[in-house]
């Protein structure tokens, strides 16, 4: 079709081009002499800067017409696209709205770069953490690795005070256009400033721009659910011209689906807490039962979200979204198939038979079959639940699961559980001290197995440092692997 239209408008422009010489040469011909008699030798200059300056505006003339058109079918094609984008954000709330909302910074810049050949410098999803009462960023996609986006944006932030204070009242008042309350963009705080003289709204909108600024972005899209902002939507530098109003309409549309999404996650989580909640009252309740096991869960909560706390940053944990979260369900619900387990196993004071322990190792798989009645709870809480009884040697249970094949919030688990019932009294054993569980953990690390990923053991280790009530230092580490390795050289020289 572009092909078409650049031939045919390029024979139209040519056909001129020769008719306005024909013309000119016409014209000019007969009164050869006359002119060349007023004008002298200028007149063959003349006929060059005439021929020149119609070549010139019949080129500039085509190229012109050509932009336009370009630029109207870019148009078209962005329209398209970001419908086609918004359609599959509504078609998505209800699938996985954690993904969902992953995906739509990614799948924006994809947008720009491939369709329309336009590099947008980030786009970034925040969404409102109530815990930190600020605006944290959820997910994100710059142009280059090395481009540094806001990890968070304040409450207090005039980007954010803009939407829920000065905005609203600056309507109220008939001093703004309401179209501000549903999006700013850089360009246009700049102009509207320029021209109002309402010292109020001068003051709103300069730090508008200066928090703008401070993002490096062009674009902000509040996420209202009803007069809640749940988020907001964050668009960086476009690289060729400004956002169109009806880009920016679109961003409008798909700032109201990402609400509904994070809306839809919150009562959600609601309702998977208050599944969760019954669960862990019937945990508790069993655990009850059992002196030695009596705040077994808690305490690998403890354990595990400290390990979680020294790995967020860590490849390949960085991997999971929300790892701390999610570390802290799995935690809490590791045990929850004991329920299906008989207490003369559980509270056996000597050692199990076979059968017994087979019974025993089936809990995991329990425990995933009582969590199938609670939707939505991600598939990282379930697999960690599943395989926190795997080793990395692969000897563990019930898989038989092997080094990077098992599921990384298992692997923390793994530790926080094993450490947990090393310093806990059983009935067959008494508690061992922390400094003793710690060599026990590098023996079985180091020197043996390995039963855990190293870099779970390492960070398990510095928070054990931090807690002061384990007391485990640097010393007593050093001195643990110093005994260690000289236990270890004895055996190879027998």
């Amino acid at each position: 079709m572009r092909l078409i239209f650049n031939v045919v408008l390029s024979l139209i422009f040519i056909s001129i081009y020769l008719l306005a010489i024909l013309l000119l040469g016409w014209i000019a011909y007969p009164m050869r002499q006359e002119l060349l008699y007023i004008f002298g030798l200028k007149w063959y200059l003349a006929q060059i800067i005439i021929f020149a300056g119609l070549s010139f505006f019949v080129a500039s003339t085509f190229i012109y017409y050509q932009q336009v058109y370009s630029q109207k079918r870019l148009l078209r094609r962005q329209r398209t696209q970001l419908a086609r984008l918004k359609e599959i954000v509504s078609a998505g709330i209800e699938v996985d709205y954690e993904q969902l909302l992953q995906n739509i910074p990614p799948f924006l810049m994809q947008i720009y770069r491939q369709d329309f050949n336009i590099k947008i410098d980030y786009a970034a999803v925040y969404f409102y953490n109530a815990q930190l009462d600020n605006y944290k960023l959820f997910s994100s996609k710059t142009r280059e690795s090395t481009t540094a986006i806001e990890d968070c944006i304040l409450k207090t932030d005039p980007l954010a005070g803009w939407f829920l204070k000065d905005a609203p009242q600056l309507i109220k008042s008939n001093l703004l256009d309401p179209k501000y309350l549903e999006a700013v963009r850089y360009q246009d705080v700049n102009n509207y400033r320029s021209f109002k003289r309402s010292q109020q709204l001068k003051e709103s909108l300069s730090r508008v721009r200066d928090s703008l600024a401070s993002l490096r972005a062009q674009v902000c899209v509040p996420c209202f659910y009803q007069d809640r902002l749940l988020g907001l939507f964050v668009l960086g530098k476009k690289y060729r011209g400004v956002y169109s109003s009806e880009e920016v309409d679109t961003f409008i549309l798909l700032a109201h689906d990402i609400a509904i999404a994070i809306r839809s996650a919150e009562l959600r989580d609601e309702l998977q807490q208050s599944y969760i909640g019954a669960i862990h009252a019937i945990i508790t309740a069993l655990e009850e039962k059992d002196p030695y096991t009596k705040g077994h869960s808690e305490r690998v909560v403890k354990y595990s979200v400290a390990i979680a706390e020294e790995l967020k940053n860590t490849f390949p944990f960085t991997k999971i979204a929300n790892l701390i979260d999610k570390v802290r369900r799995a935690a809490l619900l590791h045990d929850v198939g004991k329920i299906g387990v008989p207490d003369s196993i559980l509270q056996k004071p000597g050692k199990l038979e076979k059968e017994e322990f087979e019974r025993l190792k089936k809990h995991p798989q329990i425990s995933i079959n009582i969590l199938q009645s609670i939707k939505n709870i991600p598939e990282d809480v379930k697999e960690g639940i599943e395989s926190h009884h795997e080793k990395y040697d692969g000897t563990g249970y019930a898989k038989g699961a092997k080094g990077h094949r098992i599921p990384l919030i298992a692997r923390i688990i793994s530790i926080a559980d094993a450490y947990d019932a090393m310093t806990s009294d059983r009935s067959y054993r008494k508690a061992m001290t922390p400094q003793e569980a710690v060599k026990e953990i590098l023996r079985c690390t180091y020197y043996k197995g390995p039963q855990w990923d190293m870099k779970v053991v390492e960070a398990h280790l510095i928070a054990l440092k931090k807690d002061q009530n384990t007391c485990v230092t640097d010393e007593l580490i050093k001195n643990i692997r110093l005994e260690l390795d000289k236990k270890e050289k004895i055996l190879i020289q027998r």
